[in-house]
């Protein structure tokens, strides 16, 4: 079930297919940031929902995993300009 799913536990807790999930947004990460912001955009009326101070020490694992199930990214990096990152990328 999660293989094709999200499921933050936060108060309140918040699910999320793969499918609903038209695109991620990654931002504010940096050498010096310990954590990083992230807004989900979802296709059903491009409703966007942000989640912010996430560990930095997360942020690898995520974008493999969001890579791997082929939903766009972009990660914002301060030290270089933003890059988009999709699971559609052929790997060198």
């Amino acid at each position: 079930m999660l293989k094709n799913s999200f499921v933050f536990i936060n108060k309140p807790v918040m699910y999320f297919r793969t499918e609903d999930i038209q695109a991620i947004e990654i931002t504010k990460v940096g050498m010096s940031q310990k954590t990083f912001d992230m807004r989900l955009t979802l296709v059903e009326d491009k409703k966007a929902v942000e989640f912010v101070s996430l560990d930095r020490a997360d942020l690898d694992s995520l974008v493999a995993h969001l890579k791997e199930r082929k939903i766009k990214v972009l990660v914002e990096d301060r030290r270089a300009s933003a890059k988009e990152i999709t699971g559609d990328e052929d790997e060198d």
